[in-house]
């Protein structure tokens, strides 16, 4: 072997050795810190968060508890509404009015909902910004269809 290769070999080696204990020494420091993060942020450990907060599930959506105060809290967003034509159990029979009522020029969709274990299909038509508009839709509509029917908010 030539000495300059025999340098170069050295040099590989050297680089080499240093990169790895660069990676196990940032794979160790990396772990300590995490392990120092889990036991010590804000004087509790991240565990027993996680176990405080309850799962969310579609039914439970916006039945949080606001804090007490003593203003009125403002939507973060404008309050929509929808007109709740009908409510089923069976989702083909949701499917089958949403067909029905396309085939009539209505536009409307259903969305299902879990109470209870039980899944119920709510059959709605439109998604408004305003009372008003959601009432004339709803007046419109309980003509055409011969029935009284529901504004919802969203």
């Amino acid at each position: 072997m030539t000495e300059r290769s025999s340098k170069w070999q050295t040099l590989v080696m050297v680089v080499l050795g240093i990169t790895i204990g660069a990676l196990i020494a940032t794979d160790w420091l990396g772990n300590q810190l995490l392990s120092t993060f889990k036991t010590e942020t804000i004087g509790e450990s991240t565990d027993s968060v996680a176990h405080s907060i309850p799962p969310l599930f579609y039914d439970t959506i916006g039945q949080t508890p606001l804090p007490p105060n003593e203003g009125r809290v403002e939507p973060l967003e404008p309050q929509k509404f929808t007109i709740e034509i009908q409510v089923f159990r069976s989702e083909k029979k949701a499917q089958r009015l949403v067909t029905r009522l396309k085939d009539k020029g209505i536009e409307s969709f259903y969305t299902p909902l879990n109470r209870e274990g039980t899944v119920i299909y709510r059959v709605r038509s439109g998604i408004f910004t305003s009372q008003k508009q959601s009432k004339e839709h709803r007046e419109r509509l309980s003509k055409v269809l011969k029935r009284e029917l529901q504004t919802m908010a969203l």
